[in-house]
């Protein structure tokens, strides 16, 4: 097993397995089995996994992206794509993005081209359907994280990056979905998902996409 987790993290950092590719890797290989929503029991859960997170079909987009963006790796176009469909499925009227790549706003805005994008939160109601992209620094301090939080609000969706790559992201990542504004949380391992839903009870899902 050891061996094939090695193999596989070559392939991914084209001919370096270093740590965290290795560790990437053994992640994906403990959750198979659940990508495909198996043993989800909510209907609204099941259906994001399969037709959002899961959903592999070539939209006509991505082949325009991908010329536009040639020089991404795999792994950020695999994120973008997530964040493309993602936004295709929530129609956001607001989209905040606090410290992630520029590129990231270019999919959301193919995926919901009705959405606007702001840089800052500062003057952004959260009555408004949001969709918050958020890397893994702006979590930090505590005070940073309160305010992404207060725009969290029913129907809202926070997606958080790279919530992995140290244990103060996996602590900060922790510590967000110990709130209870965080209803629906998926933790893909590279990017973490959050909807909120005040009419549902807290619900935790570990998947590959």
């Amino acid at each position: 097993m050891w061996i094939f987790c090695c193999n596989f993290a070559v392939i991914e950092k084209k001919g370096f397995a270093d740590y965290m590719g290795i560790r990437r890797i053994w992640a994906r290989i403990k959750r198979i089995g659940k990508g495909r929503g198996f043993g989800i029991q909510s209907p609204a859960d099941y259906n994001f996994v399969c037709n959002v997170i899961n959903e592999h079909l070539p939209y006509y987009a991505y082949s325009e992206l991908k010329k536009q963006f040639p020089n991404l790796t795999s792994l950020q176009r695999s994120k973008c794509e997530l964040l493309f469909r993602v936004a295709n499925f929530l129609q956001p009227q607001v989209t905040i993005n606090i410290g992630m790549p520029q590129y990231f706003e270019k999919y959301v805005l193919r995926g919901c081209m009705k959405t606007t994008i702001h840089n800052i939160y500062n003057n952004v109601s959260g009555k408004c359907r949001l969709l918050i992209l958020a890397s893994s620094d702006s979590l930090f301090p505590s005070e940073e994280r309160e305010k992404i939080l207060h725009l969290l609000q029913h129907g809202n969706c926070l997606v958080v990056d790279n919530i992995n790559d140290s244990e103060q992201t996996r602590f900060a990542w922790q510590a967000l979905i110990a709130d209870s504004r965080c209803t629906v949380c998926f933790d893909l391992y590279d990017m973490g998902i959050i909807i909120a839903d005040n009419k549902r009870d807290k619900a935790f899902y570990a998947i590959n996409y």
